[in-house]
C-alpha cells in the first residue's frame, strides 16, 4: 500500500517532514510516494512551548559570595503535532485527528556576560569557560535549534508507531 505525505503544515525548514518521510519508511509499512498514495498522511504543526526548568544563582566575583537572583540554565521545548490519516480521495479520516507530543531538554549559558563565558582560576589568569564544557554549552538560541532535531526524530517515531498500532487493530 503506497503513502504519501505532503509537507507538514508550519515545518518551515522541513525537518519534522523529512522525519516522518524516514521513520514511516523505516517501519516498513508502506511505501511511500511523493503524491498521489492509496493513503494520505497529514500533519500540522499545532504548539511550540518552552518552560525553564533548571536554574542556578547568580555569581558575583568575590570568591564564594551568591547573589540572591536565580539565573535559567535548562529548558524543556515541547512541541505538538497533529495527525489525520486519510484514505485517496475520501473526506472522512481513518485515523484522527490525534495529537502527538514530544519534548527535549537542553541546558544554555547567558552569552551576553563575561562571567558567564569565562571565570578566574586561583593562580589569577582568565580561563574561558566553552573550554571546559565538551561542547553541550550554547546560547538559547544554540540551544533552541539544536533541541529541534531529537524532538522532530521523537515525533515522527510517536506518529509511526500509532499508525501501525492503528493498522494492528484493523483500524485501516
Amino acid at each position: 500500500m503506497t503513502l504519501s505525505i505532503p509537507y507538514v503544515r508550519g515545518d518551515e525548514r522541513g525537518f519534522l517532514t523529512n522525519a516522518v518521510i524516514s521513520e514511516m519508511n523505516r517501519t516498513g509499512l508502506y511505501e511511500y510516494v511523493r503524491t498521489g498514495g492509496e493513503l494520505e498522511l497529514k500533519i500540522a504543526l499545532v504548539g511550540h512551548h518552552e518552560e525553564v526548568i533548571g536554574y542556578r544563582y547568580d555569581r558575583s566575583e568575590k570568591k564564594a559570595h551568591l547573589q540572591q537572583n536565580l539565573l535559567a540554565t535548562e529548558n524543556r521545548h515541547i512541541v505538538s503535532a497533529e495527525i489525520t490519516l486519510y484514505r485517496a480521495s475520501e473526506e472522512e479520516p481513518l485515523l484522527g485527528p490525534l495529537v502527538v507530543s514530544a519534548s527535549a531538554e537542553f541546558d544554555y549559558i547567558d552569552v551576553s556576560t563575561i562571567r558567564e563565558l569565562a571565570f578566574i582560576t586561583p593562580s589569577g589568569k582568565r580561563e574561558k569557560v566553552i573550554d571546559f564544557s565538551e561542547g553541550q554549552l550554547d546560547s538559547i538560541e544554540g540551544g533552541q535549534d539544536n533541541v529541534l532535531s531529537p524532538i522532530y526524530d521523537d515525533l515522527a517515531k510517536k506518529i509511526a508507531a500509532m499508525i501501525q498500532k492503528a493498522l494492528l487493530e484493523k483500524k485501516l
